[in-house]
């Protein structure tokens, strides 16, 4: 069974409204140095506070597609046998912990709906090139070309498209070039080897964002140059209002939850269970302060608890 690796954090206090810019790292998931996650071990997503991180993982063929949690520190070798690590050799700053795109088709990062008081938008996030893309890019390989061809002419390109999806119009997106060689000045190509801050701010009412990867070298079986990048140090605004006091003593748990799900709450009230594309799954009023959950698919849930002083929302984990 395909399990959920969540990192939830639940807080029931009574808050005022202020804002403040937050950065997502991936340093709780506890990592050691020189070790990744790629979902061999049943995981389907890598799950933070504020947007989740899908992976497909195939036993039988060992191999996966989506994002991977990566501390490798490999910056010298190429090639696919290290297809894990971020040519920075470490997360941003120097921290252990990044996480690793395979884009076998565009991936997909979703963003789940604001929680309790707590609203939050996109600001940006660091992007490099993974260390088996650069070395290919740099010197070729069996597969893919040198970029730039024999002379250092050729005009080539590994350009990362992110796209705000919410289903309603065209959508919006944003260009990084991982890497660019179509200048006129030879000396101003470049492959990028930093950590690389990417303005998303034009995405703050979308839901989720897509990854595409293109570039020049490419033939009839699609792009030849190695579809991986890393990113690190997802930075959000996030806006928090007041929460009424009578949810000060509320509680949820266990959290997370197999079949049952407890709210100690005082007093009566209603309950609604949402998915993060905001559908209601289930709604009723409390009974016996226990909601039977076991029909839920295993997955991360808003659950908005009302009553007569008002509501409240939080989430929890079905696993």
């Amino acid at each position: 069974m395909k399990r959920i690796f969540t990192i939830v954090a639940i807080a029931f206090t009574l808050l005022t409204a202020s804002a403040q810019e937050t950065t997502v790292d991936f340093e709780d998931f506890g990592l050691s140095p020189g070790s990744f996650m790629n979902g061999s071990d049943g995981t389907s997503s890598f799950n933070t506070d504020y947007f989740s991180l899908p992976i497909n993982y195939d036993d039988t063929y060992n191999s996966w597609t989506g994002w991977a949690l990566s501390s490798m520190t490999d910056t010298m070798t190429p090639g696919v046998g290290n297809q894990y690590s971020a040519i920075t050799g470490s997360g941003v700053n120097g921290s252990i912990t990044y996480a690793t795109s395979y884009n076998f088709v565009p991936n997909e990062l979703q963003m789940f709906s604001p929680i309790g008081g707590t609203d939050f938008a996109p600001n940006g996030i660091y992007i490099t090139n993974a260390t088996y893309p650069y070395f290919s890019m740099l010197n070729g390989d069996m597969f893919a070309k040198k970029f730039g061809g024999v002379d250092g002419t050729d005009p080539d390109f590994f350009l990362l498209t992110i796209k705000g999806v919410n289903g309603e119009g065209q959508p919006e997106s944003v260009d990084f070039y991982l890497a660019d060689y179509r200048f006129d000045d030879n000396s101003e190509d470049y492959i990028i080897d930093k950590w690389t801050f990417v303005d998303l701010s034009k995405f703050a009412s979308y839901e989720n964002l897509q990854f595409h990867l293109t570039s020049s070298d490419s033939g009839v079986y699609g792009v030849n140059t190695p579809q991986y990048f890393c990113i690190d140090n997802f930075i959000f605004d996030v806006t928090t209002s007041t929460e009424d006091e009578s949810f000060a003593n509320l509680n949820v748990f266990p959290n997370p939850a197999n079949d049952m799900l407890n709210i100690a709450l005082e007093g009566n009230g209603q309950y609604k269970i949402l998915n993060n594309t905001g559908k209601i799954l289930l709604s009723n009023s409390l009974q016996n302060n226990q909601i039977d959950i076991s029909t839920l698919s295993s997955g991360v849930y808003n659950i908005i608890i009302t009553t007569d002083n008002g509501n409240t929302t939080t989430r929890f984990v079905k696993i």
